[in-house]
Protein backbone atom coordinates (compact mmCIF):
# COMPACT_ATOMS: atom_id res chain seq x y z
CA UNK A 1 0.00 0.00 0.00
CA UNK A 2 1.27 3.54 -0.51
CA UNK A 3 0.69 6.15 2.68
CA UNK A 4 -0.31 9.70 1.59
CA UNK A 5 0.40 11.99 4.20
CA UNK A 6 -2.71 13.43 6.16
CA UNK A 7 -4.90 10.77 4.43
CA UNK A 8 -6.27 7.70 6.65
CA UNK A 9 -6.44 4.36 5.00
CA UNK A 10 -8.98 1.88 6.00
CA UNK A 11 -8.95 -1.53 5.49
CA UNK A 12 -11.23 -4.29 5.58
CA UNK A 13 -10.86 -7.49 7.45
CA UNK A 14 -13.69 -10.14 6.99
CA UNK A 15 -13.86 -12.74 10.03
CA UNK A 16 -15.91 -16.17 9.32
CA UNK A 17 -14.90 -17.56 12.59
CA UNK A 18 -13.56 -16.68 16.16
CA UNK A 19 -9.73 -16.20 15.95
CA UNK A 20 -6.56 -14.29 16.76
CA UNK A 21 -4.33 -12.19 14.70
CA UNK A 22 -1.20 -10.13 15.18
CA UNK A 23 -1.44 -7.28 12.35
CA UNK A 24 1.84 -5.58 11.71
CA UNK A 25 2.85 -2.28 9.56
CA UNK A 26 5.66 -3.11 8.00
CA UNK A 27 7.97 0.46 6.11
CA UNK A 28 10.90 0.38 4.04
CA UNK A 29 12.58 3.07 7.20
CA UNK A 30 11.53 1.43 10.98
CA UNK A 31 10.71 5.14 11.93
CA UNK A 32 8.03 5.82 9.36
CA UNK A 33 4.92 7.76 11.20
CA UNK A 34 2.57 5.28 10.68
CA UNK A 35 0.47 3.63 13.23
CA UNK A 36 -2.84 1.08 13.02
CA UNK A 37 -5.06 4.35 14.31
CA UNK A 38 -8.07 2.34 15.24
CA UNK A 39 -10.19 -0.99 14.85
CA UNK A 40 -13.96 -0.92 14.23
CA UNK A 41 -15.84 -3.97 15.65
CA UNK A 42 -18.70 -5.37 13.86
CA UNK A 43 -21.11 -4.54 16.50
CA UNK A 44 -20.17 -0.76 16.27
CA UNK A 45 -17.34 -0.92 19.02
CA UNK A 46 -14.11 1.17 18.25
CA UNK A 47 -11.23 0.77 20.46
CA UNK A 48 -6.96 2.08 19.43
CA UNK A 49 -5.05 3.97 18.71
CA UNK A 50 -2.22 1.42 18.48
CA UNK A 51 1.20 1.44 17.07
CA UNK A 52 2.48 -0.83 14.40
CA UNK A 53 1.58 -4.46 16.16
CA UNK A 54 -1.76 -4.81 17.04
CA UNK A 55 -2.74 -8.42 18.97
CA UNK A 56 -6.43 -9.19 18.62
CA UNK A 57 -8.82 -11.71 19.55
CA UNK A 58 -12.00 -11.31 17.29
CA UNK A 59 -14.73 -12.47 19.33
CA UNK A 60 -17.84 -11.84 16.34
CA UNK A 61 -17.69 -13.05 12.95
CA UNK A 62 -18.58 -10.42 10.40
CA UNK A 63 -16.46 -7.19 9.06
CA UNK A 64 -13.82 -5.28 10.92
CA UNK A 65 -12.05 -2.26 9.76
CA UNK A 66 -8.41 -0.95 10.73
CA UNK A 67 -7.58 2.81 9.81
CA UNK A 68 -3.72 3.20 9.44
CA UNK A 69 -2.83 6.72 9.35
CA UNK A 70 0.08 8.95 10.44
CA UNK A 71 0.57 10.00 14.96
CA UNK A 72 -0.43 13.39 15.28
CA UNK A 73 1.58 14.17 18.29
CA UNK A 74 5.04 12.98 16.42
CA UNK A 75 4.83 15.63 14.03
CA UNK A 76 6.52 14.21 11.10
CA UNK A 77 4.71 13.18 8.21
CA UNK A 78 4.65 9.75 6.48
CA UNK A 79 4.20 9.44 2.55
CA UNK A 80 5.64 6.17 1.19
CA UNK A 81 5.00 2.78 0.79
CA UNK A 82 3.77 0.04 3.67
CA UNK A 83 2.46 -3.15 3.99
CA UNK A 84 0.28 -4.97 6.25
CA UNK A 85 1.14 -8.28 7.89
CA UNK A 86 -1.98 -10.04 9.40
CA UNK A 87 -0.42 -13.25 11.04
CA UNK A 88 -4.29 -15.73 11.88
CA UNK A 89 -4.19 -17.85 14.22
CA UNK A 90 -7.05 -20.28 14.35
CA UNK A 91 -8.68 -21.54 18.12
CA UNK A 92 -11.00 -23.86 17.08
CA UNK A 93 -8.76 -26.50 16.14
Amino acid sequence: MNKISGITDTILISVNKPDSAVITLLSPADTANIRIAQLFSPDGTVDGPFGKDLKYRFKDTGDYYITVNENLMVGNHYTGPYQVKMVITNHGH
